[in-house]
């Protein structure tokens, strides 16, 4: 299937990483961008205060507009997302937005299951390249998550969203 667009609130319902995870959608990309993971502040730590909020716009158009205004994080992300698997020519909005959403949810299994690691290695501190945002602690354990479970992730959106009209996932090595 080439060029297919859906909407993360598509998306969500069918990834078992979500099981359990607060999810807002919201319609403005202002606020969050694709999406981000929120905390509590330190020592403010409440079961259910943390939360995913995810844009809930067509993928293309969110892949479309990353990929003109912020370029180089963009194909940072394609290009840890290359290093597994290969993306076909016209599916690399639909590859970059199961990245994305896996890799919050990263944040949302690193921040439940250690708080203290979270809060440590978590900063708003700004980065000159892209590459350098990506070598943060929490960044990294979130890529490693989103990488981990991608594979799974394309089987279930493809076996329930998609109805096995996807192209079966090849890896790179």
């Amino acid at each position: 299937m080439r060029g297919f667009s859906t909407k993360p609130k598509n998306i969500i319902p069918f990834l078992s990483v979500y099981d359990g995870v607060t999810v807002n959608f919201t319609n403005d990309m202002k606020d969050v961008g694709v999406a981000r993971f929120f905390s509590p502040k330190p020592g403010l730590e409440q079961e259910g205060k943390q939360n995913v909020t995810i844009y809930n716009g067509d993928s293309q158009k969110i892949y479309q507009i990353y990929e003109e205004y912020d370029h180089g994080a963009t194909q940072c992300i394609m290009e840890l997302i290359r290093e597994e698997f290969v993306v076909p020519k016209g599916e690399e909005s639909l590859f970059y937005i199961i990245f994305v959403l896996l890799h919050e949810a990263g944040h949302w299994y690193d921040y439940l299951n250690n708080h203290d690691w979270y809060n440590q290695n978590f900063t708003d501190e700004k980065c000159n390249t892209p590459e350098e945002y990506r070598n943060k602690p929490c960044e990294k354990s979130a890529d490693k998550f989103a990488l981990e479970h991608f594979e799974n992730a394309w089987d279930e959106l493809n076996e329930s969203l998609f109805n096995g009209l996807l192209e079966p996932l090849e890896k790179t090595y």
